[in-house]
């Protein structure tokens, strides 16, 4: 019984630790689109300043 918890315990543990591998990734991923976002849409909104001001 023992041994079968310790195997079960260590299996857990395994499993724990890719998933906590594969959800740091994604965070990562997700915050990288995030920013890429942002970063567009300063862009945009620094595009329509600019054409805004050459019309005056």
């Amino acid at each position: 019984m023992a041994k079968r918890d310790k195997k079960n315990t260590k299996n857990q543990s395994m499993k724990d630790t890719k998933n906590n591998e594969f959800n740091q990734e994604f965070s990562e991923e997700f915050m990288n689109e995030k920013e890429k976002e942002k970063k567009n849409a300063q862009d945009i909104q620094q595009k329509n300043e600019d054409e805004k001001n050459n019309f005056k």
